[in-house]
């Protein structure tokens, strides 16, 4: 079976409205340009992997079965909506706040690569021709950790983010991209292909 591209797309402020530890899926909004951003991906052959820092675990503001349930509403809308999520990884762990299992540092909050690297395990990807798509800097040094194109949006946290990194942004542009919207995102990366 033929390898194919993966889109890593961050949760909040990419896919879904960032509401602060979004904790039932009845707060769950989905972004419109990412619905389409989703099926243009679907189209053009990426696997659409979710990777998402969930620290509210840890921090007690919901539990490990409501954040499946907010990812299972996430899916059902995008199938809705003809768009496919192939997978949803996420990190329940923060290094400071939780029980003990909980307050760690772990290999897979972002920006360190353990969820790409469990989507690698999982999938066949074409690492050199995938991108991570984030609104926060994090996910711009999980991308250049990982060695693969960012796209950073000016949703979500996106805007107050590249206020604060312009000279970060500014010695890594070569490589990666500032979108307004998810959708915006998808389609500079496709005219790259």
């Amino acid at each position: 079976m033929k390898k194919r591209p993966a889109a890593f797309l961050d949760r909040d402020g990419v896919i879904i409205r960032d509401s602060n530890y979004l904790s039932h899926p009845g707060g769950l909004k989905i972004y419109p340009n990412a619905v389409e951003a989703v099926r243009l991906l679907n189209r053009h052959g990426f696997h659409v992997i979710l990777i998402t820092n969930q620290s509210g675990v840890a921090r007690g503001f919901l539990s490990i079965q409501m954040l499946e349930e907010i990812h299972a509403a996430i899916r059902d809308l995008m199938i809705k909506n003809l768009a496919v999520i192939d997978e949803i990884y996420y990190c329940p762990h923060h290094p400071e706040f939780g029980p003990p299992h909980l307050r760690v540092q772990c290999a897979c909050r972002k920006p360190a690569i353990g969820m790409i690297n469990n989507a690698l395990k999982d999938f066949r990807i074409d690492i050199e021709h995938s991108f991570v798509m984030g609104d926060q800097w994090r996910d711009m040094k999980l991308a250049l950790n990982a060695g693969i194109v960012g796209v950073m949006v000016r949703t979500g946290h996106g805007r107050e983010e590249v206020c604060n990194h312009i000279p970060a942004f500014t010695r890594l542009m070569k490589g990666f991209h500032i979108a307004n919207h998810a959708l915006e995102g998808v389609r500079w990366i496709l005219k790259r292909r």
